[in-house]
């Protein structure tokens, strides 16, 4: 696993870890949730990782490659490989971790402060870490995972814009929105991989 979202993931345990309780503004509140939520989503590339290494270059994998190979930037002669788009995809979330530890500190909250509600989003998303976690589980299922807790902390992302801005935090309304367009987008790709290898299934090309 790449150092950063390691790092990352480190400082948000430490964010969530047993503390003093301490009355939260609701915007502090619910970053916490989102942190959470992103813990869950790196946990998930990182078993992604494990999966797509299983059926690396054999057959199985053919679908990815191929939609790599389809939506090569322009100027860009060879494509990545499935490996390293995941752990390229890991990196960006735990970039985004890292802003919302940033975050986190511009609005005051103790480095460990507990949440109930945030712990409570780390256990609801935690059964997909947990489903995932199986050798024997399908590659299209580890991304159906992925998929499910991207878009769901996209739409948690988007909501805590809304709710910066209202409290005239301008700027970390303007980061939220951002992570929000950027897990969103993180879901269409792995959704293009999940149908891509549906349609190899079928026995339909990509």
């Amino acid at each position: 696993m790449d150092a950063a979202p390691t790092a990352a993931l480190k400082r948000a345990d430490n964010a969530l870890s047993p503390a003093p309780v301490l009355a939260l503004q609701p915007l502090a509140a619910h970053l916490l949730q989102r942190i959470a939520a992103l813990q869950t989503g790196i946990r998930l590339y990182n078993l992604l990782e494990e999966a797509v290494q299983r059926v690396a270059d054999t057959i199985a994998d053919a679908p990815l490659r191929a939609v790599l190979s389809a939506n090569l930037p322009e100027g860009v002669a060879t494509p990545p490989t499935v490996h390293d788009e995941v752990v390229g995809l890991r990196a960006e979330l735990g970039r985004q971790l890292e802003t919302a530890m940033e975050a986190l500190a511009r609005l005051d909250v103790p480095a460990a402060q507990p949440s109930a509600d945030a712990e409570r989003i780390g256990c609801m998303l935690g059964g997909l870490v947990e489903a995932a976690a199986s050798a024997d589980t399908p590659l299209q299922q580890v991304l159906f995972a992925a998929i499910s807790v991207l878009l769901a902390d996209s739409a948690g992302w988007a909501a805590l814009a809304t709710l910066a801005e209202a409290e005239e935090e301008k700027d970390l309304s303007g980061r939220f929105r951002l992570v929000s367009v950027e897990e969103a987008q993180q879901a269409q790709a792995l959704q293009g991989w999940l149908e891509a290898l549906m349609l190899a299934e079928s026995g339909r090309n990509v």
